[in-house]
């Protein structure tokens, strides 16, 4: 039996175990299989949406910021999460843990 036979057979995969409100964005392959079985819903396409707007503002400011992070491993740590934040705050998004 084949992983995905496994996953599928098993129920990893199984339309009934898979959650839309989830933390992590879909995979655009992923959204046309559950569009093809016709679970792909309004609210699920604005939640991944935000989460991929998420990942982008969050790329984009790691990029700014590494250009001038601080050389010291703790201070760098604690500068980000701040950076992190101002950028979530900035376009209304909860930063989640500050």
């Amino acid at each position: 039996m084949g992983i995905g036979t496994y996953f599928a057979q098993e129920g990893g995969m199984a339309l009934s175990l898979q959650n839309f409100q989830w933390v992590v964005p879909y995979h655009e392959g992923a959204i046309r299989a559950f569009k093809d079985k016709g679970v792909w819903t309004e609210a699920a396409k604005r939640h991944n949406d935000g989460l991929v707007r998420r990942q982008q503002v969050m790329m984009d400011a790691w990029k700014t910021f590494s250009l001038n992070s601080p050389p010291d491993e703790k201070a760098a740590a604690e500068a980000w999460m701040k950076a992190r934040a101002a950028a979530l705050h900035k376009i209304g998004m909860d930063p989640v843990f500050e």
